[in-house]
């Protein structure tokens, strides 16, 4: 008899801690299944918020307007350019200070009373060269910014630099004879390796000029290419291809491929000034003042149009060239509708 009472509390002890064991068991895999739920539901919280914040910066990226100029343009000294309706330009009429205005020439405002060049658009403000003109030649002061309203205005590097080109957030320059890019969004300045009196700029691009000719680099500073050596003129660099006078530009206008290194003689009678864009170019060219007019060829030289009207720089934008037409002490601005050749004039009001 007592053997059996012992065999039976032994039998109970033992269910007791059995029973105490799986709820422990239980228990901890309940635990466990609420951390994991809870880091799921974390997880998924933070997954989307940080879509929700992608999303709200993707929209703030898209309505924030971005306008490099061409590299065209600026060595037409980027005096001009277009954000949908309204036009940002140097005014001649008022010692090339900052104006803007609607293409029909209503809401002019006054932006700065000094003379500008170079001009680039990122997000609410509007990079630019104060230039100083009591000089013999232009002299550009500094890169500044100005609020595309006029509202505020900073100096962003107050050195004299020159030849402002533009490609993604970046704008490039010569500085001291040394070609530098500066960040737009932060500021930061970096130098590239690269010496050069002059530079043109596409996408990832750089072709510069120096006393032993051409040369091809780009954005990283990791490419240093010597091209070839001609006597210097004006030059554009347009995707693969470079485009350059030679001194006198009596000869006209050749194009230099990047890729096969094969030059074209394009355009033979002289070339007073030109631009590029695609596979169109626009250029002036006069023997005397009064037969002087703006013309339109396609990349090889073919396909001329004679526009019928005169810029004294060209400034090629997505739907128009623009430029400006000055005599004894009359100034207009001129819009040339790129699909149909249509002239439009301004006149600043």
């Amino acid at each position: 008899m007592k053997k059996i009472l012992v065999l039976l509390i032994i039998v109970c002890f033992l269910s007791a801690c059995s029973q105490e064991s799986n709820d422990s068991d239980i228990e901890q895999i309940d635990a466990e299944k609420t951390v994991d739920e809870k880091t799921a539901n974390n997880e998924q919280l933070q997954t989307e918020a940080v879509a929700h914040n992608h999303e709200k910066l993707e929209e703030h990226d898209d309505s924030a307007p971005f306008l490099n100029n061409s590299s065209g343009n600026i060595i037409a000294g980027g005096k001009y350019i277009l954000l949908d309706n309204t036009l940002y330009f140097a005014n001649l009429i008022d010692n090339n200070s900052l104006y803007k205005t609607n293409l029909d020439g209503t809401n002019s405002k006054k932006l700065t009373d000094h003379a500008v060049g170079n001009l680039h658009i990122h997000g609410d403000w509007l990079y630019y060269t104060p230039i100083d003109n009591s000089g013999e030649y232009p002299f550009p002061q500094s890169i500044n910014k100005i609020k595309l309203d006029g509202s505020h205005e900073e100096v962003v590097l107050n050195q004299p630099v020159d030849f402002v080109h533009a490609s993604g957030d970046y704008l490039l320059f010569i500085l001291d004879g040394q070609i530098y890019k500066l960040k737009m969004n932060d500021d930061e300045l970096i130098n590239l390796p690269y010496q050069a009196l002059t530079l043109s700029v596409s996408d990832n691009t750089i072709v510069y000029f120096n006393h032993d000719g051409y040369h091809l680099g780009d954005l990283q500073g990791e490419k240093d290419e010597p091209l070839f050596s001609e006597s210097y003129g004006d030059y554009i660099v347009e995707g693969n291809e470079l485009y350059f006078t030679k001194v006198g530009r009596e000869s006209g206008l050749y194009r230099y491929s990047l890729l096969d290194k094969e030059v074209s003689h394009i355009i033979t009678e002289g070339i007073d000034y030109f631009n590029v864009n695609g596979d169109t170019i626009y250029y002036s060219t006069a023997t005397a003042e009064v037969d002087r007019s703006i013309y339109k060829v396609n990349k090889d030289g073919e396909q001329k149009q004679d526009l019928g009207t005169v810029i004294y720089s060209i400034n090629i934008f997505d739907e128009y060239v623009i430029g400006e037409y000055a005599r004894q002490g009359f100034v207009q601005y001129i819009l040339i509708n790129r699909e149909n050749n249509e002239i439009m004039e301004i006149y600043p009001q």
